[in-house]
């Protein structure tokens, strides 16, 4: 028993000891550790694959300045395609900031909490600890580059759909799979890759969009749809007839689900520019005339002159609805009448609002019938409160057929003879009484050069070309009453005029002289040989004009305040003369 109470005592008294050099070691160990790390990186810390651990600041930054300092490549991979999109850290404009990465590196471990130092030191010893590279790059660029990627790789699932055959037979087109890259996915790992210097190539983070519509979803609304498209639909009126052909007709066709079930609906988008196409043909707009006004501009008469009707939508829409899906073979378009009053409190015509003229002096007889043609075809159109203003659909389309003849007009770059030439002094002239009457221009285009019939009577800058179907003049009418357009044409002073009437709310019409700049002179000549004309003839297809900028503006008040201003800014490029020289021989 003494003897195991020996043994006892003799194991207490050296655990206590062995505790007790163990301490004293690690206390000597934890000293040495402070001592040397004192003005060093603690172990561990790396960027990237560099490692910091034990390096001075000094030493730390020598280590860093070649791979912080030398230009990478960030690579991503699209292993589907095969592809590689590549971006030069040049090209983000990316630079690392040595003095920072050290600075943090040289601040782990030493946040002032022993507990938390403790461990991250312990930490260190055992496994690496890494940092992020300081850096700053073009986050526009970087950004930019991105979307462009994902732009190349992103495709959106496609449904399933129906289509005729050149034989008019009808199939169906298998749906596809989509591919759609994380947006926030790929920033975070383009920023990895530069916060971590690591530039091995990475895969793109993709994944896979579903169709909505299956093949299998359409093969059971096959035979419904095959006997919907297979005749032709006839769009009756007032004597006009047009084919919607059984193509056409497959657009109008829509697929939706309705629980577990899909079933055909109307295509409202591809419906809803039908009507507005088909409004351009049937609608009417209501005209009126100015009869009788005082020398100041008061109005003391007003009639209509032509009664007004636009498709009734809603009628027509239920009937195409029913004659498409219902397999008729015709449809009647439906229309009602405008508001066709002729009373002066009705539609508010009751003083000019303002007037723009225009000299057409020098031109030729085609370009001034057409530019009487226009004229004539915009007279007397009332434009209802907060609606626009088209001068291209006052007119009505501009070809052989409506009447308009053979001028000069300028296409694809080069003044050319074309149907219409000279409408563009009807816009001008136009233009010039909108700006006049203080009403909002909400499209104009300047020519692309310098037309010496504007200038006859108005400094540079004050044109606006009409080009159909996409070049227009357009204004709104943001009075609280309709506003009548009515033109006039004084072929004895070579001029056209346009005058705008309604009803005064006292607004007032500031406009500035323009400030011309950029004045530049014509460029040489071009001549063109060409086998049309005989050898030694030679013929004038394009003609100088030098090129300048013009800019002005226009404030509208009322009541001392400003309801809006516009600046115009008319850029004309410098025009070649080009001379066309016969080789013709026989």
């Amino acid at each position: 028993m003494k003897k195991v109470k020996s043994l006892f005592l003799f194991l207490s008294l050296n655990w206590k000891k062995g505790l007790i050099l163990s301490a004293f070691a690690l206390g000597i160990l934890f000293s040495f550790y402070h001592a040397y790390y004192a003005d060093r990186i603690i172990p561990g810390v790396r960027v990237g694959n560099i490692s910091l651990g034990g390096k001075t600041v000094t030493e730390a930054l020598i280590v860093l300045e070649e791979p912080l300092g030398k230009e990478y490549t960030l690579a991503l991979i699209d292993r589907e395609k095969n592809a590689i999109y590549e971006t030069k850290t040049s090209e983000i404009e990316l630079q690392y900031d040595p003095e920072n990465t050290v600075k943090t590196a040289f601040s782990v471990g030493r946040s002032k909490k022993f507990l938390t130092d403790l461990k991250v030191k312990v930490v260190g010893i055992i496994k690496h600890q890494h940092i992020k590279a300081a850096n700053d790059f073009n986050t526009v660029l970087l950004e930019q580059r991105l979307s462009q990627i994902k732009g190349l790789v992103d495709q959106s699932a496609q449904d399933a759909k129906f289509y005729l055959d050149e034989d008019e037979i009808l199939r169906i087109q298998d749906e596809q799979t989509g591919r759609k890259i994380g947006s926030n996915k790929l920033y975070q790992i383009t920023l990895e890759s530069i916060e971590n210097l690591e530039y091995l190539p990475k895969e793109l983070p993709i994944s896979t969009e579903t169709a909505d519509v299956l093949g299998t979803d359409l093969k059971k609304l096959e035979t419904e749809v095959g006997n919907l498209v297979r005749d032709s639909l006839t769009v009756l009126h007032e004597g006009n007839a047009w084919k919607i052909t059984p193509t056409e007709k497959l657009e109008y066709l829509e697929i939706d689900l309705k629980g577990d079930s899909f079933y055909l609906s109307l295509n409202t988008k591809t419906f809803e520019s039908y009507l507005e196409e088909l409004g351009k043909t049937v609608n009417i707009l209501p005209r009126g005339k100015v009869t009788e006004e005082t020398e100041n501009g008061q109005v003391l008469g007003f009639e209509i002159i032509q009664e007004g009707k636009e498709l009734d939508i809603k009628t027509f829409t239920e009937d195409f609805k029913e004659a498409l899906f219902n397999g008729k073979e015709m449809v009647t378009v439906s229309t009602i009448p405008t508001d066709n009053s002729s009373d002066l409190t009705k539609y508010g015509i009751f003083a000019l609002l303002g007037r723009g003229e225009s000299d057409y002096s020098g031109s030729i007889l085609p370009r001034i019938h057409n530019l009487t043609l226009a004229a004539e075809r915009a007279d007397g159109v009332l434009v209802p409160p907060g609606k626009i203003f088209s001068l291209s659909r006052a007119i009505g389309r501009i070809n052989s057929s409506t009447g308009y003849d053979s001028a000069w007009i300028i296409s694809g770059g080069r003044t050319v003879l074309g149907t219409g030439g000279g409408v563009c002094q009807t816009s001008t002239t136009m233009f010039r009484a909108a700006l006049n009457s203080g009403l909002p221009v909400v499209e104009r285009h300047a020519h692309a050069y310098r037309v010496s019939y504007y200038e006859n009577d108005q400094p540079i800058g004050f044109d606006a070309a009409i080009y159909q179907p996409a070049v227009d003049l357009k204004f709104r009418n943001d009075t609280p009453n309709y506003v009548l357009v009515q033109t006039e044409t004084i072929p004895e002073e070579n001029k056209i005029a346009f005058r705008i009437y309604g009803t005064p709310d006292g607004r007032e019409v500031e406009i500035t002289e323009p400030i011309i700049t950029g004045v530049s002179g014509a460029p040489a000549p071009k001549y063109e040989d060409t086998d049309t004309l005989a050898k030694g003839v030679v013929k004038q297809v394009d003609f100088a004009a030098s090129g300048a900028t013009s800019v002005f503006s226009r404030k509208v008040t009322k009541d001392g305040n400003i309801l809006f201003e516009e600046t115009y800014r008319s850029v004309y490029r410098p025009w070649q003369a080009v001379f066309l020289v016969g080789t013709k021989t026989d």
